[in-house]
């Protein structure tokens, strides 16, 4: 199998205004190189920012820190012996897993028949369906009533804290913005 190939008709200047793009002032090289380095500044920030406290809870985990004491000094491992030795601890740990575990497949369990029963085309299916909707539906409600008390003339709070008495209606006076 063979294939023909056909030349490019020549460039012309009228042709190659059209496809020239608009020329765009040059970058200084000073800003090219240092974009890298502000794109991850954000990164680094919120890496130093997780990274310093767990360094920090590292260091005073070899001391004796405590707020009264005004020297602290290193002590090592005796304070993670202490806490590994102690009953109680050991105690809270297991009660900690059994949580975890137990809490775990209840919330499995639930959530899959949950799942399954709404899933279903049934009367129950339905309904369950409806009675789960009504949270999402009330807390927009309650949230524009709360609003509405908030810019009460009379009795709202907004007025209060202003120092406008109840002198200003917030939601029927004419708009005093930019007018």
């Amino acid at each position: 199998m063979t294939t023909k190939t056909t030349k490019a008709p020549p460039a012309t200047p009228e042709r190659r205004a059209r496809t020239t793009h608009q020329q765009h002032p040059e970058i200084p090289s000073w800003r090219r190189k240092l974009r890298p380095y502000l794109l991850s500044l954000p990164a680094l920030i919120v890496v130093i920012g997780i990274l310093y406290p767990f360094v920090l809870g590292a260091y005073y985990a070899f001391l004796n820190y405590a707020a009264v004491n005004p020297d602290p000094h290193f002590v090592w491992f005796k304070n993670f012996q202490s806490v590994l030795g102690d009953q109680i601890f050991w105690q809270s740990v297991k009660v900690t897993v059994m949580f975890a575990v137990v809490a775990t497949v209840v919330e499995t369990v639930l959530g899959v028949g949950l799942a399954l029963l709404l899933n279903r085309s049934s009367i129950i299916g339905r309904l369950f369906e409806k009675v789960l909707i009504v949270p999402l539906m009330i807390a927009p409600v309650i949230a524009g009533v709360i609003w509405k008390l908030m810019f009460n003339p009379q009795f709202g709070i907004l007025n209060h804290v202003l120092g406008l008495g109840s002198t200003f209606d917030w939601l029927s006076a004419p708009r005093r913005c930019g007018r």
